[in-house]
């Protein structure tokens, strides 16, 4: 059995609310259905601002997903943060949150060898963990 096949899931901290989100590395985009979104403002105490946006936000499909617009959000892992734009949907739905492939590799969820390897040792020391801390992670 792949070890990686269990890996579905992570968790990381939006403006410091600790959340369960999708590892998407297919996504180009922070992606939170409406209701996952009021859920996050109610732990927040807050509602962050949703900034319009032109950029269209597509699935995989190709199909067009709907936005209310997107906010800026400081995101966490143990390791380290990255300041990043997360898209509200129109929408409600039961799949939690998705997590960017760009945000992913930031924050040390995933190793990518732009030489075009599987996984590698190091990328680069700024946001790479050590084997130790990627199997612990």
């Amino acid at each position: 059995m792949n070890p990686c096949e269990n890996i579905k899931y992570v968790y990381a901290s939006f403006n410091g609310i600790r959340c369960k989100v999708e590892a998407d590395s297919g996504s180009d985009v922070n992606l939170f259905p409406k209701n996952q979104f009021e859920k996050l403002c109610d732990k927040l105490g807050y509602t962050p601002k949703l900034i319009q946006s032109k950029k269209k936000v597509r699935a995989a499909n190709k199909s067009e997903i709907k936005c209310l617009g997107f906010f800026e959000a400081t995101i966490s892992s143990l390791h380290t943060s990255v300041v990043s734009k997360v898209h509200v949907m129109e929408q409600d739905q039961d799949d939690l949150p998705l997590l960017s492939r760009y945000d992913l590799h930031t924050l040390g969820f995933i190793k990518v060898d732009p030489e075009g390897a599987f996984a590698a040792n190091k990328i680069s020391d700024d946001n790479d963990l050590t084997n130790e801390e990627f199997t612990k992670e």
